[in-house]
């Protein structure tokens, strides 16, 4: 049992030792996983920075070039990252190197305790075998008892069976001594006195004979009970015997079923303990995998990002000519009949986002809400009164501005509730209008910001 109680403590510290492992693999995991956010992070921060560079239009000279020298910085910020990544990477390997170690210790103490069992078990083996190998001793030995019992049972009956004869003799012989007596009766007739004193001595010899053979009786019943004193102490010690054996066998019985119980448990932690390490290492496995493809991940976003700089670059400067471009306009219609060829309402309907019926408040009466056809096309959301319109009634560049979601529940004369703030970037202007629903709000909404985007 004590044996039994160590090899449980080894099966515990060994599960505590794949838990850590466990608890360990998961940390790296979680790292790694810290690690690929980061990466996204900084790959959708270099994407928007992109999008923001091919979406900004507005703005002079010197405010581009201040949002040159900020990507600079973020460049040099960036590059900071990639050392701070770099590192963890070198932190991870050496974790992961120590998990490696950790795991082959792991596997040493789970090598040694199958020894030890192993042992355990072949010497439980040759103490089942000893123990046999006595009951059976001691088995032999009450046999070889109830056999030397047996044997003095029946010389003790042969005895009996010898007085018996001999008390049977006794009569034989007292029956011939009658027949003398009688014998001499009839001889001794002719004597009174002589034939008195012959009756005297055969009433006296008579009742000698009677208490011999009264004697004889006693002692038969004596020794009959004797044998069944004898039987029974015979009986006894065979139900003790039979007992004995039954309490043995039921002993070797209980130590199978338990040696059986702690080969089970035994094979059942060993397989519990492969399957662990077979997890931990198929863990290990797809842990530098991840690490690899993360080190790959980091190696490629090296390798694109002066690439990216330069395109980045380009960007700008194309900024700045788009810029320039649009400086070299002074009406927005003039710079849709540039882009489009026309501006009037089924020319803007050719390869336009969205196009829908919406309320628009007037300009110099706020009170004043008229319905209007709008197209989203490009950066452009321009409305005309009909459909019939050759030019727009106004168009507003998305790129110089933003747009609100607002209730319009407070307003004087809102069409409707759900309205929809757009506002001039450089000079704060406000323009407002309604839809019919929540959802065509959110809808247009999204439409707008993707436009604003780019």
């Amino acid at each position: 049992q004590q044996q039994l109680q160590q090899l449980q403590t080894s099966q515990t510290a060994l599960q505590a030792a794949l838990e850590a492992a466990r608890e360990e693999a998961a940390a790296l995991r979680a790292a790694q996983a810290g690690l690929e956010a980061r990466m996204a992070a900084e790959q959708a921060s270099f994407t928007q920075q992109l999008q923001q560079f091919v979406a900004a239009s507005q703005g002079d000279q010197a405010s581009l070039m201040a949002q040159l020298e900020q990507e600079v910085k973020a460049k040099g910020q960036a590059e900071k990252q990639v050392a701070d990544l770099t590192a963890v990477r070198t932190s991870l390997q050496g974790e992961l190197k120590a998990c490696t170690g950790k795991l082959q210790d792991l596997q040493a103490q789970h090598a040694q305790l199958r020894q030890q069992c192993d042992a355990d078990a072949k010497r439980h083996a040759e103490e089942l075998a000893a123990l046999r190998a006595t009951s059976d001793g001691k088995l032999a030995g009450l046999q070889s008892q109830l056999d030397s019992e047996r044997q003095n049972a029946t010389q003790a009956w042969d005895d009996l069976q010898l007085a018996y004869d001999d008390v049977e003799r006794g009569k034989n012989e007292l029956s011939q001594e009658k027949k003398e007596h009688k014998k001499a009766r009839t001889e001794l007739k002719a004597t009174k006195e002589t034939l008195l004193k012959v009756q005297e001595e055969l009433r006296a010899e008579k009742h000698s004979h009677e208490d011999d053979n009264h004697m004889n009786q006693l002692e038969l019943e004596e020794m009959r009970a004797k044998q069944r004193s004898d039987n029974e102490v015979k009986d006894a010690i065979i139900a003790t015997v039979k007992m004995e054996k039954k309490e043995l066998e039921g002993k070797i019985a209980a130590l199978k079923a338990l040696l059986a119980s702690q080969e089970a448990d035994y094979a059942q932690r060993t397989q519990q303990a492969d399957d662990d390490i077979s997890q931990l290492r198929t863990e290990l496995k797809s842990t530098k995998e991840e690490l690899a493809d993360t080190t790959s991940k980091l190696e490629h976003l090296e390798r694109e990002r002066p690439t990216l700089i330069q395109k980045a670059i380009k960007c700008q400067e194309a900024q700045l000519k788009l810029a320039r471009v649009y400086n070299g306009f002074t009406k927005e219609e003039d710079l849709l009949k540039h882009m489009f060829g026309d501006d009037s309402y089924h020319t803007m309907l050719r390869g336009c986002v969205m196009v829908g019926l919406l309320q628009k408040q007037g300009g110099k009466d706020v009170n004043k809400w008229q319905e209007r056809h709008f197209i989203l096309n490009d950066c452009f959301f321009v409305y005309y009164a009909t459909e019939k319109d050759k030019h727009p009634r106004g168009v507003l560049r998305l790129d110089q501005s933003r747009v609100e979601k607002v209730d319009l529940s407070d307003v004087k004369k809102a069409p409707s509730p759900f309205g929809i703030k757009i506002v001039h970037n450089a000079t704060g202007r406000e323009f407002f209008t309604a839809v019919k629903s929540s959802e065509l709000r959110d809808e247009w909404i999204a439409l707008l910001n993707e436009a604003i985007k780019g």
